[in-house]
């Protein structure tokens, strides 16, 4: 798929008012909540990375991640205190120095995503995810349910920006995105137009 492609159906998903969407990539779970101006007024696409079987582990999200994030409603999963952790106990010794060089310096003038083949160890703590969805007709809310190999992620499984409203935190410290679903049939666009 190309640059254009990609515009082509950002383009499409804007023009309907598509409130998500869905992608797999590496192990790990992503979410961004992306503000846009729909043709009546403006909204949020929550864009979710769902985490997955068989991909690689990436160190791109947790060691590359920026001061100032372009979106201000973020949440990915696991953190980089997790992935330091299992990676400075499992790299062996004559590895080390591209650990260090990884873990202090992000791998400069390279990036971390650069050399992760080199620490896709096959050992836990595993780092998979996937996600559940419920959809709650009574209360108007599509459920985004994120687990991890251990259960249902938990505050201390997953970096959050501060201003994320549509995560909800369970007595027991466990967590799920909670979407409004749209009214039906309310002024939906029955006409649409792609391209430049």
């Amino acid at each position: 798929m190309t640059r254009d492609d990609l515009r082509i159906v950002s383009q499409l998903v804007k023009a309907h008012e598509v409130d998500g969407v869905m992608a797999g990539d590496t192990h790990y779970f992503e979410y961004y909540g992306v503000p846009y101006a729909a043709p009546r007024s403006q909204k949020t696409m929550h864009h979710f990375v769902n985490g997955g079987d068989g991909a690689y582990l990436s160190l791109g999200t947790p060691f590359g991640w920026p001061e100032t994030p372009d979106v201000k409603d973020y949440a990915y999963y696991p953190t980089s205190t997790a992935l330091i952790r299992k990676l400075d106990e499992q790299t062996p010794q004559w590895q080390k120095w591209l650990w260090y060089w990884t873990r202090d310096y992000q791998t400069w003038p390279l990036s971390p995503e650069d050399v992760s083949a080199a620490f896709d160890f096959n050992a836990a703590p595993y780092f998979q995810s996937f996600v559940e969805g419920k959809v709650d007709v009574e209360k108007r809310i599509v459920r985004v349910i994120p687990y991890g190999p251990h259960g249902q992620l938990s505050t201390c499984d997953i970096r959050v920006s501060s201003s994320l409203s549509t995560l909800v935190k369970n007595s027991d410290g466990k967590i799920e995105f909670q979407i409004a679903m749209p009214k039906v049939g309310k002024d939906l666009p029955n006409t649409l137009s792609i391209g430049p």
